[in-house]
């Protein structure tokens, strides 16, 4: 589902945002380039001072106290420039944001595997305003924070999500109805923080999301797992139509009932492909039996069922794969066609309860027979047959390496708060190391 309105009005903000936070990122660039040399000078002008006293008190008369004022005088400005590089890499750093929404479309697919029927968007941007009545209910995840990369080159982050609600409907999915929707969907969603509105109609809730690389790596793909494609269309056909409602499940028959349907994945077909680079396709097709009886409006079934395949590309089913491609079929003359009358009459084996007698009506271009539907599904399944090592992925935003420069901005901040120890060394303590000193002169750019 969607919502035109108010997904409009959150591109404009996108839009309106954009240039500024270009203007973020171009300013962080530029003081994170900046920084790395102006902490080398510090760190080559701070021993100047230091060494000269070290051949003083070592009675040596090679630097004059022209030379030593000069080191006072190098070794201040460079720690000045120091500071105010580091400060404003810091701001720089506080005010970045990034333009991407890679974390808050993973988290978009389980907000809606957990919340069926309610619209999901994802940005990057502020919202400036509230949706309107009309428009509710619409739930909203923002990533506003650059992903960090993971030694093994996974990106991963936070994302906040905000739902907003009318006073008909109930709110946010609940931490365990979040992560188990992720578990479900093979996407790593952890549910942080949540916020409850009390008498209001907003719940936000602060999750935690992986970005797996895009080709899961399976050493085998089981016929069993195979089943799992057309189960995931199926249960998400029995929600499709229910706004928070619960679907019922039967392990052993696969059955799926919600309150206005029953759906059973039935037979399947399936064929697998590997190419030259390891990249697996397991191409899939599966037969879905609906019990359409309590559906206000069967012959809508057909426009549900590619609303949920189109929102199913991309997601990750465990065990199986990316799911790359998912297409309605014709059911006529196929060969997982069922024949008249024996739709119903499978669902009732399945459900174990009487069969209902063979009534024929159409609906639109859908066959119905008592309420039942078929429909056949081709879908591939992508993954990867060969362990792959992850990519080393840069951050689009920032070429530098980050762990490097923190590392430099850790060691210069340790050097501030040594300097008064540093200074206040007395002289006689450089005596042992005097001989160092000749090796190694750090004032010799001052003779």
């Amino acid at each position: 589902m969607s919502n035109k309105r108010f997904e409009t009005i959150i591109r404009e903000a996108e839009e309106a945002q954009r240039p500024k936070i270009e203007q973020d990122q171009q300013d962080y660039a530029t003081a994170a380039g900046i920084l790395p040399s102006v902490i080398r000078e510090y760190d080559e002008t701070r021993l100047l001072a230091p060494t000269i006293r070290g051949y003083w008190a070592a009675m040596l008369d090679t630097y004059t106290a022209d030379d030593y004022a000069r080191a006072q005088a190098s070794e201040l400005r460079a720690k000045e420039r120091a500071r105010g590089a580091l400060g404003r890499f810091k701001t720089a750093e506080r005010k970045r944001r990034g333009l991407r929404t890679n974390l808050a479309e993973v988290a978009a697919r389980v907000i809606g595997r957990a919340m069926p029927g309610v619209p999901v968007l994802s940005t990057f941007a502020t919202i400036p305003t509230k949706p309107r009545e009309a428009d509710l209910p619409v739930a909203v995840v923002t990533q506003t924070k650059l992903p960090e990369l993971s030694p093994e080159g996974v990106e991963y982050g936070e994302v906040n999500v905000t739902y907003y609600f009318s006073k008909i409907h109930v709110g946010l999915a609940s931490k365990r109805m979040i992560e188990q929707a992720a578990e479900e969907l093979g996407l790593s969603v952890t549910c942080v923080d949540e916020r409850r509105s009390v008498g209001g109609n907003s719940d936000s809730a602060r999750l935690e999301v992986t970005a797996h690389p895009d080709l899961p790596y399976y050493d085998v793909v089981l016929d069993a797992h195979s089943k799992r494609l057309g189960h995931a269309i199926a249960e998400d056909i029995a929600a499709a139509d229910v706004v928070n409602g619960q679907v019922y499940g039967d392990l052993r028959s696969g059955l799926l009932r919600s309150s206005l349907m029953t759906v059973l994945p039935d037979e399947l077909l399936t064929s697998e492909t590997v190419d030259d680079d390891g990249k697996r396709t397991v191409t899939i097709e599966a037969s879905i039996l609906l019990d359409t009886l309590r559906h206000p409006d069967p012959g809508s079934i057909r426009n549900t069922a590619s609303d949920v395949t189109a929102r199913l590309v991309g997601a990750v089913i465990p065990d199986l794969g990316r799911v790359e491609c998912v297409e309605l079929l014709s059911t006529e003359g196929h060969r997982l066609e069922v024949a008249d009358g024996q739709v119903m009459s499978r669902i009732a084996a399945a459900e174990g309860r009487a069969n209902f007698p063979p009534a024929r009506r159409e609906t639109g271009d859908i066959e119905s027979r008592r309420g039942g539907i078929q429909l056949i599904i081709r879908g591939e399944v992508v993954s990867s047959a060969v362990e792959h090592e992850a990519d080393a992925r840069a951050k689009d935003e920032l070429a530098l390496n980050v762990a490097d420069l923190t590392e430099l901005v850790r060691g210069v901040e340790r050097e501030f708060a040594r300097e008064t120890q540093l200074l206040a060394m007395n002289p006689g303590d450089w005596e042992p190391v005097r001989e160092d000193w000749r090796e190694h002169d750090y004032a010799r750019g001052l003779r």
